[in-house]
């Protein structure tokens, strides 16, 4: 990629503001049009990267949506003596994004302000501080994957961004280019980010399995809730849920932190885990380190989930992943049962039907989409 040339922010800055005008319903054009001048900024925050990603792994159609946009602005050029509209010619403007340019850029149209005819956006300017591609998406699969070339977090390096998301109910192995492999579990999303200098991977939801090539000059880190999990070369579980994080490793040695924020200057160590060790957090509290069976802890990548003596708050939260029909709670009595025994995905109606055998519980269907556990009457 050839270095683009210094360009204020505050031009990003104007040309941003143009396409900030508050409509109470955007179209999905006007989204995606306000998200790739968002990426031009070439000191936007990783934290708007990473919103980015999520709004296009929403929908097949975001993604569609913003290949449109790029291929519209498919920007070339110089931005010198360009006269930018003013908010009377912006709200003159007709182009709704649904219909074909070719048609709309019609003599009958000239009247309004047109921003591909009055000024060619094609030949704006010439560099792109991040060149954005969308890859083809397996639909069927309803597996989404954005990437996103741009400097490095300080700005010296190259780094590859990605979107990984897994479907309800299935697992998905993501082979790295380093030669790392994640396993998501169902329902499971991750971003990664790789430089020259750094492997940074970011689980938003769900429940991987990190496989990290060894590179020594590059660690590997995982951030998730409030914390950073890094290792050089090692294989370790997180599982992300609503209330905590639980870490396991079954291989090597990693090391868990505080994230760092814009106040620190490096990370103080938390603890350290080797193979078989296990820990869980949330933005308070971090656990003591206890012995786990690595095996059970894994036991999820073939499709069985084992506990024991598991609230069954977290065991739901789980089989929630793996399911298309969600169970809920109706009070919170019984989320703080402890469930041992083993799950499998590919069979959950028979462990609802068995539930109540195990459970002073009750099981009500709600439609097709719910199931509703609830305690019976004077049972606690």
């Amino acid at each position: 990629m050839s270095a683009p040339r210094n360009i204020a922010v505050t031009d990003w800055t104007a040309i941003k503001e143009i396409f900030e005008v508050n409509f109470e319903n955007r179209t999905r054009f006007e989204i995606a049009t306000e998200w790739f001048y968002e990426l031009q900024d070439p000191n936007i925050a990783v934290e708007k990267i990473q919103e980015w990603q999520k709004w296009l792994a929403e929908s097949p159609e975001n993604i569609r949506e913003y290949e449109r946009v790029e291929e519209v602005l498919n920007l070339s050029g110089d931005m010198e003596g360009l006269v930018w509209p003013d908010d009377r010619d912006l709200l003159a403007d007709d182009y709704d994004g649904e219909e074909k340019i070719e048609s709309w850029k019609k003599p009958a149209k000239k009247s309004a302000f047109n921003p591909f005819s009055v000024f060619s956006l094609e030949k704006l300017y010439d560099w792109r501080p991040f060149q954005v591609s969308t890859l083809s998406v397996v639909y069927a699969a309803l597996f989404c994957i954005a990437i996103v070339n741009l400097s490095d977090f300080s700005g010296n390096y190259p780094v590859d961004v990605a979107v990984y998301e897994s479907a309800t109910g299935q697992n998905r192995e993501v082979l790295l280019e380093d030669g790392s492999v994640i396993t998501l579990g169902g329902q499971s999303l991750v971003s990664v980010a790789y430089s020259k200098s750094r492997r940074q991977i970011v689980l938003e939801r769900g429940e991987a399995y990190f496989d990290v090539a060894k590179d020594a000059d590059r660690p590997f880190s995982v951030v998730t809730g409030n914390r950073v999990v890094t290792a050089v070369g090692t294989e370790f579980n997180i599982s992300k849920q609503a209330e905590r994080v639980v870490v396991i490793v079954a291989e090597g040695k990693i090391s868990i932190a505080p994230e760092q924020n814009e106040t620190k200057t490096g990370n103080t160590i938390d603890a350290y885990l080797t193979a078989g060790q296990r820990v869980y957090y949330d933005k308070e509290y971090l656990s003591d380190i206890a012995e786990s069976p690595v095996n059970a802890s894994l036991a999820w990548k073939d499709g069985k989930l084992q506990y024991m003596e598991e609230k069954l708050m977290y065991v739901v939260e789980d089989i929630n992943r793996y399911s298309k029909i969600k169970i809920r709670f109706a009070g919170e009595e019984a989320k703080e049962f402890l469930y041992s025994g083993t799950v499998f995905t590919g069979n959950l109606d028979q462990w609802v039907e068995v539930l109540p055998h195990a459970f002073p519980l009750s099981v009500s269907y709600v439609g097709d989409s719910e199931i509703v556990l609830s305690v019976h009457a004077g049972a606690i």
